[in-house]
């Protein structure tokens, strides 16, 4: 050993299950609240990526919820459950107008109807998006409580 000491490096410290349990959700958390500013106005792979990053927070929350109160982990619950909700319905619009011409075949007119609908829909759904993501963006989170 070129400093002379003989003794082994210190081990790593290893984080407690409630550090550790709050650790991830929070990770997750920061992932999707990035992505919220301005998320209707974003491509559907983009908002699609935001789905994925949710869903994959929703995971993490529930699997730690039990180690925190549980008033707390519900209402959290909901606030995420309602942004994938919209996320869903912006993903579902975007999915049904590229689904027209084998939804509809070869008639133009319903293929355009399909198209139309689906527009209108997104709209309406990406409006709904950027409302629930504010509400998301403050939600209390349970982890930080205990």
């Amino acid at each position: 050993d070129p400093s002379g000491s003989s003794l082994p490096p210190a081990p790593r410290r290893m984080p407690g299950a409630r550090e550790f349990a709050s650790a991830v959700p929070e990770r997750r958390h920061r992932r999707v609240a990035k992505a919220l500013p301005g998320l209707a106005g974003r491509s559907t792979a983009e908002r699609h990526a935001v789905r994925i990053a949710a869903k994959k927070l929703r995971y993490a929350a529930e699997f730690f919820a039990p180690m925190y109160a549980p008033a707390a982990a519900r209402r959290y619950a909901k606030e995420l459950a309602a942004l994938q909700g919209a996320l869903g319905a912006t993903n579902d619009a975007a999915m049904a107008a590229r689904l027209a011409p084998e939804l509809a075949g070869d008639d133009p007119l319903l293929q355009g109807m399909i198209r139309g609908y689906a527009a209108a829909r997104e709209v309406e759904a990406a409006g709904a998006l950027d409302a629930t993501a504010r509400r998301f963006a403050r939600c209390v989170r349970f982890w930080r409580r205990a």
